[in-house]
């Protein structure tokens, strides 16, 4: 492989194409050494394709034959016209990737940015034609690089290494997919997942890129988009075996009777039940991780420490509980019965402390207003219902089942109205975060 995978055209960089044939025809005009050639068609794509973002168009391109056509792009869609002019010319060009937050904080997450690079006079310079806008001030520079955006250190601000010969393709396909500028801001790309086939140079080496530049985001790949599903149905299938088991089991009492008697041993239909807490289990364990995914790919330290703590309730709820079920006489202080007492009361704890940790998150860091008070909501009622148990027992009221059916299922509706949510309505949760700003 040469630096000639710097001059190919492909899908993107379609310079063969009429109207970019026609435009640098009219660009280079007289203009007979690469560097002229190189900083026209940089200031051009620079400053007259407006961003997208910046004329808040719903006309979404990606191929540099499109871009001019529409005049409009984001950043990764300027940088394939600006490749396809200069490659029109013999001038190699590639790509260049940062990892950024997507506002001016990392409230909205993070985002790839890209920007092109070019090679003159032996050596490659790095330019940036996302457009001078709201204080950026990007230049053509042979020396040092004058970019649009610095990495900030105290945000997961960072370049990736190397140049490439080809377009981010994830970014390609998702802009190719996106009717609106909304859907581009719900949907880009955070990472590189790079692929066998992209090529980029790094210290003056030209080498085949096949592993991914960052091990972390191995996890955080789209992991969270697919978790979140999970829990409406971690939350249907925990409801189906309470009103299931109260169902099979005639002299059970809702209102007297604990949940945990439905699964405890020797109760009727125990191991039936048991299949339904242990498919619930690890789709409740699956949507939490990947809500903390999401927490540690966007979000604020209170809310990563929170969803961290719900995971923690999560699994201490699934294995204690497998480990530690009820035996028959609930009112003898077996070993077993008394570790299945200890975990009720690490869940309890650390719901509360978890969903609390959320709804300050939310409310005060993500500015997801509308979120946060739905957890702060479920954080009081849960409190309160819970505090009813000890003042039942107090008074003798004989309503363990009716209150505890009162806590659990309030955390159940939360959890299917989060998921449902992050699901379904992700768009109105970033949305409503921004006109919060």
């Amino acid at each position: 492989m040469s630096i000639k995978s710097f001059l190919e055209e492909n899908h993107y960089i379609d310079f063969s194409s009429p109207i970019i044939v026609k435009k640098t025809k009219s660009l280079f005009y007289g203009v007979d050494d690469d560097i002229t050639r190189a900083k026209i068609a940089y200031e051009y794509v620079r400053d007259e394709v407006p961003h997208t973002f910046d004329i808040q168009s719903d006309t979404i391109t990606a191929k540099a034959s499109d871009v001019l056509i529409h005049n409009t792009g984001i950043c990764h869609a300027k940088a394939n016209l600006l490749a396809a002019l200069l490659r029109s010319q013999n001038i190699p060009t590639g790509f260049c990737f940062q990892h950024l937050t997507l506002s001016d904080d990392d409230s909205l997450g993070y985002c790839v940015h890209c920007h092109n690079a070019i090679f003159l006079e032996n050596k490659w310079i790095k330019v940036d034609a996302r457009g001078n806008t709201n204080g950026i001030d990007a230049q053509f520079s042979l020396t040092e690089p004058v970019l649009a955006f610095s990495n900030r250190i105290n945000y997961d601000e960072y370049s990736w290494e190397g140049i490439y010969s080809k377009p981010h393709i994830d970014t390609m396909l998702m802009l190719e997919k996106a009717d609106s500028l909304q859907d581009v801001i719900d949907n880009i790309p955070d990472y590189i997942l790079e692929r066998t086939g992209c090529y980029y140079i790094n210290s003056g080496l030209l080498t085949q890129v096949i592993q991914i530049k960052k091990p972390t985001e191995v996890l955080c790949m789209k992991y969270d988009k697919k978790a979140y599903p999970l829990g409406m149905i971690s939350a249907v299938i925990y409801y189906a075996h309470v009103f299931l088991g109260q169902a099979l089991w005639k002299e059970y009492n809702p209102i007297t009777t604990d949940i945990s008697s439905l699964t405890a041993k020797g109760a009727p239909n125990a191991n039936l039940l048991q299949v339904f807490t242990l498919i619930y289990g690890i789709c409740f364990t699956l949507f939490v991780i990947g809500m903390l995914v999401k927490a540690i790919k966007e979000y604020h330290l209170i809310t990563k420490i929170g969803y961290a703590v719900f995971l923690i309730m999560a699994i201490v709820s699934v294995i204690g509980y497998a480990l530690f079920p009820l035996t028959g006489d609930k009112t003898e202080m077996s070993f077993q019965n008394m570790m299945h007492i200890v975990v009720t009361v690490i869940v309890v704890f650390t719901t509360l402390i978890s969903l609390y940790l959320i709804a300050v998150g939310y409310l005060k860091k993500e500015k997801i207003i509308l979120l946060g008070r739905v957890v702060l909501l479920a954080a009081v009622l849960i409190t309160v219902f819970g505090a009813l148990n000890p003042i039942g027992m107090a008074n003798n009221w004989n309503i363990l089942g009716l209150t505890e059916r009162m806590v659990i299922f309030t955390l159940q509706a939360f959890v299917f109205y989060l998921s449902f949510m992050y699901t379904f309505k992700i768009k109105e949760i970033q949305k409503f975060a921004r006109d919060k700003k």
